[in-house]
């Protein structure tokens, strides 16, 4: 029997999860542009935007610890496919309760809601490139998605500004749409 130092990568598996890699964070790359354009829309003012990071945000590192820990008996790649699809549903709600004209307030919890699993799902994908690449190519790998993690970063704000300006409420669809392609291609591990 080989170690996992001693296998060769499998290159399919690889790139999904540089594909995850690469989508996971869509939410929080678009969401300062996307949240502004729907809190000017709904408030006319872009603070509120501002309000929805940052519940995003705190929610994200207080739900990270927590929400991973209930994870740890599930296998990495169908806990992932469970937080994104929880941080898919939260963000649609937040498109919905926008159409819907809903207290401000409500948009921000449900933002919160959102951001609560980024935590763990970043810290669950990391670990999962840990089972598919030798110890030894590990940097590499690394390297690759945090180059991808940056394109993901310039990128985002600039189609979340395009699509917000059409429609704030179809621009946080598709953010969400964006950021749940993890659940659909994450290798299993």
């Amino acid at each position: 029997m080989t170690s996992l130092s001693e296998r060769p990568s499998e290159p399919g598996r690889l790139l999904r999860w540089y594909l995850s890699s690469a989508t996971l964070n869509m939410p929080q790359a678009a969401g300062p542009v996307a949240f502004a354009f729907l809190a000017l829309s709904l408030t006319g003012a872009t603070s509120g935007g501002a309000a929805m990071m940052l519940a995003m945000v705190v929610a994200q590192v207080v739900g990270a610890v927590p929400i991973t820990r209930l994870g740890r008996d599930v296998p990495p790649g169908r806990f992932l496919r469970r937080l994104v699809a929880f941080r898919t549903a939260a963000l649609v709600a937040v498109a919905a309760l926008a159409a819907a004209a809903a207290p401000f307030a409500w948009i921000v919890a449900a933002a919160a809601v959102a951001g609560s699993v980024n935590g763990a799902a970043y810290g669950t994908l990391r670990a999962m490139v840990n089972r598919l690449t030798p110890s030894e190519r590990l940097p590499r790998a690394l390297g690759i998605s945090a180059t991808l993690n940056e394109v993901t970063f310039v990128l985002a704000p600039v189609a979340a500004s395009g699509l917000g300006t059409v429609s704030p409420t179809i621009s946080i669809l598709v953010v969400a749409a964006l950021g749940a392609i993890p659940a659909l291609v994450a290798p299993r591990v």
